[in-house]
């Protein structure tokens, strides 16, 4: 996607904590498509209209951030804790499905964060899972969503441990960042009621914590795993972080220059395809053949 750039720039908001600031842009670069016009983010004018020739390309472009603003702002919202808006938002774009993916997660985080346990397990029972990992993430959510006062047996418990572990084990099966949270999550939820799983799902993830710098921060915060590991398995993670360069403020002299010199080579290369671009376009031809109603995704 042309505006992948623009999408990042959200994503590191995000990771940096600033889901609100990350949501606002993404809400800028939508509707900046929709109008076939041009914004500011980050103190820069970016203009869209160029990118827009056609009716195809409008929806592309539209349908595109229509996605992001779906995926990547209700995760930002949800970075915040706030469930309620995040849920609102994915509402308000139809991005609540019947598969347990984001748009179902965050609407039952968003009942529970208003009390409303039954309906969020009601909503989990509905789900039409599709892929064995949403059947782990059911799992969880289950016991979750519980009043505070309800009681856990000790089946569900092991049913969650075993879930985790299978996903976790499993070559993979998604994201090492995602099975560590997962199996976390899961330890959490055991951590008062243990289960003979424990100590291989703990092993796991730090199995495979230690292929990602992300999933390595995870671990190392988590002070219930952190609290059982060895020295040893401690060292090794905090070598995967040293190594990934986090919290050094800046880059190594080498990284720095091969990034500087790829920067200049895609600059180059972005200004001579704008220009051949431009040579190419008819400006008359702008705008032909756009069709007066659009889908409701993308007007």
């Amino acid at each position: 996607m042309s505006l992948m750039p623009l999408v990042n720039i959200a994503r590191l908001l995000t990771r940096e904590g600033d889901g609100r600031g990350a949501f606002a842009l993404l809400q800028q670069l939508y509707r900046a498509a929709q109008q076939r016009g041009a914004t500011i983010i980050r103190d820069h004018g970016i203009d869209l209209s160029p990118l827009i020739q056609t009716t195809a390309d409008h929806r592309k472009i539209c349908t595109e951030l229509w996605v992001t603003l779906l995926v990547d702002g209700a995760k930002a919202l949800a970075s915040l804790g706030r469930w309620t808006e995040a849920a609102e938002s994915m509402a308000a774009h139809r991005g609540v499905g019947q598969r347990l993916l984001d748009g179902q997660q965050i609407t039952i985080m968003s009942l529970v964060e208003q009390g409303l346990h039954q309906q969020a397990a009601d909503m989990i029972a509905s789900s039409v899972p599709a892929e064995p990992w949403e059947n782990a993430v059911a799992a969880i959510l289950r016991i979750y969503c519980r009043p505070p006062a309800s009681a856990t047996s000790q089946d569900e418990l092991d049913h969650v441990a075993r879930e985790a572990l299978a996903l976790i084990t499993e070559p993979e099966s998604m994201t090492a960042a995602f099975r560590v949270r997962l199996g976390l999550t899961a330890l959490d939820l055991t951590a008062d009621q243990p289960t003979a799983h424990d100590a291989d799902l703990r092993s796991a993830v730090i199995g495979v914590a230690v292929s990602d710098a992300y999933a390595a921060r995870d671990v190392l915060a988590h002070h219930g795993m952190r609290s059982r590991m060895i020295s040893h398995q401690e060292q090794v993670l905090a070598d995967v972080l040293a190594a990934s360069g986090f919290g050094a403020g800046s880059l190594p002299t080498v990284h720095g220059d091969a990034l500087t010199t790829a920067v200049g080579q895609g600059e180059a290369s972005l200004r001579a395809l704008l220009g051949t671009t431009a040579l190419q376009s008819d400006p008359a031809s702008r705008g032909a053949g756009r069709a007066d109603h659009l889908d409701v995704i993308w007007r």
